[in-house]
């Protein structure tokens, strides 16, 4: 009784998948529907580090996916600038106690973007 009960239950599924010509396509067929773009990450580091007042550290960005995206650099920006300012090349500089995030934009030579964050505290 279960097994038939799976079966009313995928059939229809399987249906679905057929399309309009009532096949599956073959793994040879190109896709005609949108084509997605790789997802792309951007890993900001040290997250969650902690400056002491009046000190600097360098923060890195790397983009892990995919690897050959061509990243040519990275734009960095920090959303509390009394809290710390940063460099073009990532160095935060502490300014006053507090915390906020410190965000890597990479770009490629084409118009692609990608964001990454991190938390710094500053004590």
């Amino acid at each position: 009784m279960i097994r038939c009960a799976l079966a009313v239950l995928i059939l229809p599924v399987a249906l679905l998948a057929c399309g309009d010509s009532g096949r599956l396509a073959t793994t040879s067929e190109a896709p005609t529907g949108p084509v997605v773009p790789p997802i792309l990450v951007v890993v900001v580091s040290p997250d969650g580090a902690t400056i002491p007042l009046s000190d600097s550290l360098q923060m890195q960005a790397a983009v892990t996916v995919p690897r050959d995206w061509g990243a040519t650099g990275f734009t960095w920006r920090i959303a509390d600038s009394t809290v710390a300012v940063i460099s073009s090349t990532g160095m935060v500089y502490a300014r006053n106690r507090g915390t906020t995030l410190v965000a890597a934009t990479a770009r490629n030579s084409g118009t692609g973007t990608a964001m990454g964050m991190a938390t710094i505290h500053v004590e």
